[in-house]
């Protein structure tokens, strides 16, 4: 069988190498990469797809200068969070709307359904 090359750059040693193969070895390694009838290649998809390239770049550097910013709210509560973005108290009494709900403990339950959680108001 005749001999097949193909050149490759070897990043180790910054050099360009060739890799001989056999000619059915070369054609079974190069229909690997050939796609079937009907079907297309696509390069990028999602945010680096051609038609909205330019927009996405551009919200996710708006995006990540924002995260920047957003830094300062790491250390809030999950009550402070739900509050800041919302406008609810979510311990607030849904019924009386003034006092505070306190988490106590979870109730076990008498038959196999989930365990209740058992607040009590202040």
């Amino acid at each position: 069988m005749p001999l097949c090359g193909v050149s490759y750059k070897d990043r180790q040693n910054n050099m360009t190498k060739t890799m001989p193969f056999d000619a059915m070895e070369f054609i079974c390694r190069f229909l690997l990469h050939v796609l079937p009838g009907r079907f297309m290649k696509i390069r990028y998809y999602g945010f680096l797809g051609s038609i909205c390239r330019k927009k996405s770049v551009l919200l996710i550097r708006r995006l990540m200068s924002k995260a920047m910013k957003l830094e300062r709210f790491i250390n809030e509560t999950l009550q402070e969070k739900v509050f800041r973005l919302t406008g609810k108290d979510i311990f607030l009494c849904p019924h009386c709307r003034n006092g505070q709900m306190l988490y106590q403990g979870i109730l076990q339950p008498v038959t196999q359904a989930e365990p209740a959680l058992l607040f009590t108001f202040n």
